[in-house]
């Protein structure tokens, strides 16, 4: 699940400056199947594997065991592929998947999960747009996945806690930022802030510098 989904930050803002990039998508009507199911939830748009695998996991734990979920996704190989290795490592089997040209629809059935799988400890020193998003997509997934994940956030990191801080483009592609942003939110890599709030619902622990300062706590 941990592939190379990273992409040029500072190419997506000079499109979307541009105009070369458009994120406007209609979609389909889902037609109805016979496969019966607790809850439906339609991400499609969303390519970015921990977004709808992390929608998929929240929804998943408000179900009974036994209980059926349907997901609607992008036809987007690495995704499939994904969700493929996130039904096994998690215990959740996929009963169904079906391709409706663009967009594939997935039946995942409610397991009792095990006990974690494995550790992972993750510094983030940094608060720069560019530093923090591959690693806290890799400790997302890596705890979607069932691995325990702990966070210490220090120096500049720490900012990350700080209620309202939005990370920036290094250097001459700072302000082309909030282009950036809304370019990486449209795929599905939501702010850090979220990021950290999925982890920590997801059970992971944090540790942070002087978290007073800024507003954060230590966990």
């Amino acid at each position: 699940m941990m592939r190379r989904y990273f992409i040029g930050i500072g190419a997506i803002a000079l499109a979307f400056a541009s105009g070369c990039v458009s994120t406007t998508k209609e979609f389909d009507k889902v037609p109805t199947g016979e496969r019966a199911f607790a809850r439906t939830i339609d991400i499609r748009g969303k390519t970015i594997s921990t977004y709808p695998l992390y929608e998929t996991a929240r929804n998943m734990k408000e179900l009974d065991e036994g209980a059926v979920l349907q997901v609607i996704v992008e036809n987007f190989p690495a995704l499939i592929a994904d969700y493929q290795a996130w039904s096994r490592m998690t215990g959740n089997p996929i009963v169904e998947m079906t391709e409706h040209g663009n967009y594939y629809i997935i039946y995942i059935e409610k397991r009792k999960i095990d006990a974690r799988a494995g550790r992972m400890s993750l510094v983030l020193s940094s608060d720069g747009m560019l530093d923090v998003l591959s690693p806290l997509g890799f400790a997302l997934s890596a705890a979607l996945s069932g691995t325990e994940v702990s966070i210490y956030f220090q120096g500049p990191g720490v900012h990350l806690l700080k209620r309202g801080f939005k990370e920036k483009l290094p250097g001459i592609q700072a302000p082309f930022s909030s282009i950036a942003r809304k370019g990486l939110n449209d795929l599905g890599h939501v702010p850090p802030q979220e990021k950290i709030a999925e982890l920590i619902e997801l059970g992971a622990g944090y540790l942070s510098c002087c978290p007073f300062i800024f507003g954060g706590q230590s966990a």
